[in-house]
């Protein structure tokens, strides 16, 4: 007999034991077993174990080559009924389940790999030392957004605009050739999806409803600023917020917090990363952000609003590679809005410009901001519209640059530091 069927023996004999104890317990159903109770009194056996004994059964069936992403659920992932395929990022198969142990509908995102020409899903030791590098700074990530939000309380409105992690199941497969996921708050889709239906709907609905998105936005951030230190995104856009629609409102929540930043004043001069087309002009290779924090994402939301009220702006039409190095300048978003959407509303036109101002201290406190009556008007004329005037914070003298320019030591950037993350 060869080693594989043996194991085969091995796993099968393992399985009918457990089979007979649960029918003993009542709890054989069609085929399939309702673990939970059973599990609470077999303390030895837990979840890694019952983990690896589907992976292995799936191996020595030949099922694991059939369980492809995008097309199969992994039986390796336990505990969810009701499965539908959602999307699929780089790295990302994303389903959506009902999870057993929370009780609620959840996204559940394995992450998979298409190194050998196939879509495969991965494991910790089918992995490369790159895409587990990769697996860790997901996990680390679902770690940072659960440390976050055991601080709701602060700011619950601004909270709620920010997508949960529940739990992360990498660290625990470690060597293990288990699949490796996390399971997500179900939030919707991209607000650059959204920003395409509102392109097909009258140009003054999509105003209306860019302006109720950008409070939501300034909600999200007005929560970050209250953190101690306060947390900067740092690649806010559109690709990096979802929003959920129920009942005919819209609710958004911040992703992706890949390139983040602790916003203390001794993080101002560390290398960070992010989409250079929408930071703003202090951001260099030796300056992550200026003080005030809250400044660097207030910049993006303005580039966020911009694209929401104009459907059918490009990135071309405002952002050249000649402006790499300096941010997009007043004059360039005037063009292309006057270009693309000539009948923007002035009080628009006014917040984009209050926000991407090159002067970071002219930027608004999204606490302050989020109350803007713009954002509950419905009010999409052309004419001019009262909108409160920029900041007066007294300018704030940028401490002298370390001697040495470069990243900051545990001891400064909490870990893991940011620079330490490819961008996705």
């Amino acid at each position: 007999m060869s080693a594989d069927e043996s194991s085969l023996v091995e796993a099968t004999s393992r399985a009918a034991v457990v089979e007979g104890e649960l029918a003993q317990a009542g709890h054989l159903l069609g085929g399939r077993f309702v673990l939970e109770r059973f599990v609470e009194s077999r303390e030895s056996r837990s979840r890694l174990d019952r983990h690896e004994e589907m992976g292995m059964l799936d191996r020595l069936n030949g099922t694991q080559g059939s369980v492809s992403p995008g097309e199969s659920f992994p039986s390796s992932a336990r505990g969810f009924s009701d499965t539908s395929h959602l999307g699929q990022g780089n790295f990302g198969d994303v389903w959506e389940a009902y999870d057993e142990k929370l009780q609620k509908r959840v996204a559940v995102k394995i992450f998979y790999s298409r190194a050998s020409g196939t879509k495969r899903y991965l494991t910790w030791t089918s992995a490369t030392s790159k895409e587990r590098q990769e697996l860790k700074e997901n996990a680390d990530e679902c770690l940072l957004i659960q440390k976050v939000m055991s601080q709701a309380a602060i700011y619950p409105q601004g909270a709620s605009h920010i997508c949960t992690c529940y739990e992360e199941h990498v660290s625990q497969y470690q060597g293990t050739d288990s699949v490796v996921y996390l399971v997500l708050e179900l939030c919707g889709q991209s607000l650059e999806k959204v920003r395409k239906t509102l392109g097909t709907g009258l140009p003054t609905v999509a105003i209306v409803w860019a302006r109720l998105i950008t409070q939501q936005v300034l909600e999200a951030l007005a929560f970050l600023n209250m953190l101690d230190p306060p947390l900067i995104h740092h690649d806010m856009k559109l690709d990096n917020a979802v929003v959920l629609e129920e009942g005919g409102t819209r609710h958004v929540k911040l992703i992706d917090w890949g390139c983040f930043v602790w916003g203390s004043s001794r993080n101002q001069y560390s290398n960070s990363i992010g989409d250079r087309r929408y930071m703003p002009p202090e951001f260099n290779a030796q300056v992550a952000f200026r003080m005030p924090a809250y400044t660097f994402d207030v910049y993006g939301a303005g580039l966020m609003h911009m694209e929401l009220v104009c459907p059918s702006l490009k990135v071309y039409d405002w952002f050249t590679m000649t402006q790499f190095a300096t941010g997009t300048s007043w004059s360039s978003i005037r063009r292309a809005l006057q270009r693309r959407c000539p009948m923007t509303p002035t009080a628009d036109l006014q917040i984009i410009k209050l926000f991407t101002s090159k002067t970071n201290t002219y930027r608004p406190d999204p606490m302050d901001a989020k109350d803007y009556p713009i954002f509950n008007s419905t009010d999409t004329s052309i004419r001019p519209t009262p909108t409160p005037p920029p900041a007066t914070h007294r300018p704030i003298r940028p401490r002298p640059r370390p001697t040495r320019p470069g990243p900051r030591w545990p001891d400064r950037q909490p870990w893991p530091f940011p620079w330490e993350f490819p961008h996705r």
